[in-house]
C-alpha cells in the first residue's frame, strides 16, 4: 500500500467516524423520545384492562428489542472503527519511518563510489555496504 492509498484509507475511516458520531448525536436526540414512548406505554398498560393490553406490550417490547440492537450496533461499529482508525495510524507512522530508511539508504548508496579492483579497498568498501543495510 502506498502513501496515497494510505492518506485515502486514513481519510476514509475519518469521513466514517464523523457519520458514526452524527449517527449518535441522533440516537441521544431521541433517547428521550424512546423513554417517554416506554413510560407512558407502561402507564398505559397499567391502566388497560389485561386482554387488550396484548398489541400494545408487543408493539413496546418490539421497540426496546430495536432500540437495544441499535445500540449493540453502534458499539460495535464505533469499536470496530476505533482499532481501524488505531490501525491506520500505526501503519501510516511505519510508512513514514520505512520511506525516510528507503530515502537514507538510497542517498548513502547512490554516493558510494565506484567498485575498486584494489583488495584493500574493497573489504572497506564492502564494509560501508553492510553499515548501511
Amino acid at each position: 500500500m502506498c502513501s496515497s492509498q494510505a492518506l485515502f484509507l486514513l481519510t476514509h475511516l475519518t469521513a466514517a467516524g464523523n457519520v458514526l458520531q452524527e449517527l449518535l448525536k441522533a440516537v441521544e436526540v431521541c433517547e428521550p423520545k424512546r423513554h417517554f414512548l416506554q413510560v407512558n406505554g407502561e402507564s398505559l398498560l397499567a391502566k388497560m384492562p389485561a386482554e387488550s393490553t396484548v398489541a400494545l406490550r408487543q408493539s413496546l417490547d418490539t421497540l426496546n428489542v430495536r432500540w437495544d440492537n441499535i445500540q449493540s450496533s453502534i458499539a460495535g461499529r464505533r469499536s470496530q472503527l476505533d482499532e481501524a482508525l488505531r490501525m491506520a495510524d500505526s501503519f501510516q507512522d511505519t510508512l513514514s519511518r520505512v520511506m525516510t530508511w528507503l530515502n537514507d539508504v538510497e542517498q548513502t548508496v547512490n554516493s558510494l563510489s565506484p567498485v575498486s579492483r584494489v583488495m584493500s579497498t574493497l573489504a572497506e568498501q564492502r564494509h560501508e555496504l553492510k553499515v548501511v543495510s
